[in-house]
């Protein structure tokens, strides 16, 4: 493939094979692709048309990140400001305590349908990016094996421990740290898309975390969703980028599904999330080439369109059931008023 001098290194493939990407091409009501905040970071984003990721051109300063993480990131709908700039929030992060939970039941599900060996009482669990702890829980709630809670925040790793008596580690370079005893499990639930570099990363868990029989979980946004609003994910995939970045960092993916587990508006229509389980691979990495940018970019305004359509009759269908609550209502309120009878005795309801 012919490359221009437009043409932008992707930091996956390490090819001069990305372009950049207009939002305005793509974006539509239902899904925009810009920054959700753009005080903290309005960011470009680049296609590579040699292994499929879309990856943020400029990554935010280091400082603003941390700082975006411990203060906007991370707080509630239940947080009340004081006077003076001060916030207070409660300790635990609701409803986002019980999704994380929810989501051991798609590891679960997909762990069933591909057929490998479930987690046994012997076995090493790491959560990469854990913070309280609550996936880890699930986790061990159903298999009883000894779990980990990798995160960079020393407040969730504390609550996970004081909590659930769970063990943690507070980060200091996920691509480099290590631990006790080499895992038999990996999960990163919403976080590789976080990650500055997945694929160093990828080939330090083969090398120095992972066991040779172990087995990696990720879950991430599916860039037929609405993944390309939130700055601080560094990259996006699809099915087929998520499979080339795996294999560029030594892992062959035994199973792979979409869906919107465990929460969406749209529920079962909107492919919102990849899950995947990968074993480490000894192959050399054959990577599949994606569509062209023209191509894609076609493809996603499409999807993106089809989602919307959907979306509305969703939204057509409530409407029609809120208006049908509306006059059911009102004629019983009319009704009532009018000959002071109650509906509901009247009609033995």
């Amino acid at each position: 493939m012919k490359k221009s001098k437009n043409h932008i290194i992707c930091k996956v493939c390490e090819q001069k094979s990305a372009l950049k990407i207009d939002p305005y091409d793509i974006t539509t009501i239902l899904y925009k692709a810009e920054s959700s905040n753009p005080r903290f970071h309005n960011y470009e984003s680049a296609y590579c048309e040699n292994c499929g990721v879309i990856f943020m051109i400029d990554f935010p300063d280091q400082k603003k990140l941390i700082d975006f993480y411990n203060s906007d990131y991370r707080v509630s709908d239940y947080a009340i400001k004081l006077s003076n700039d001060r916030v207070i929030d409660l300790p635990i992060q609701i409803p986002f305590c019980g999704i994380s939970y929810s989501r051991f039941k798609m590891f679960y599900n997909i762990l069933k349908l591909s057929g490998l060996e479930e987690p046994t009482s012997n076995s090493y669990f790491i959560d990469y990016g854990g913070y309280q702890g609550f996936f880890l829980l699930a986790v061990r709630q159903s298999f009883g094996c000894a779990v980990v809670n990798y995160d960079y925040s020393q407040e969730g790793v504390n609550y996970a421990k004081n909590s659930f008596g769970i063990d943690g580690v507070v980060g200091k370079d996920i691509s480099k740290d290590k631990f006790k005893f080499k895992a038999d499990f990996i999960s990163l639930v919403h976080v590789f898309e976080h990650l500055e570099d997945p694929v160093k990363f990828l080939k330090h868990i083969r090398q120095n975390v992972i066991n040779s029989n172990g087995k990696l979980y990720i879950e991430i946004p599916n860039i037929y969703g609405d993944a390309l609003v939130d700055p601080t994910h560094f990259y996006t995939f699809n099915e087929l980028s998520i499979s080339n970045t795996l294999k560029l960092g030594g892992f062959e993916i035994k199973k792979m599904i979409t869906h919107s587990s465990p929460y969406t508006e749209a529920k079962g229509i909107l492919k919102e999330n990849i899950s995947l389980i990968a074993i480490p691979s000894y192959k050399p990495a054959e990577i599949k080439e994606p569509l062209s940018f023209s191509d894609f970019s076609k493809d996603l305004k499409r999807k993106y369109r089809n989602d919307h359509v959907r979306y509305t009759i969703i939204l057509f269908k409530k409407l029609t059931y809120t208006f049908y609550n509306f006059i059911k209502h009102l004629f019983g309120l009319v009704f009532e008023k009018l000959f002071h009878v109650n509906i509901r005795k009247l009609f033995g309801k």
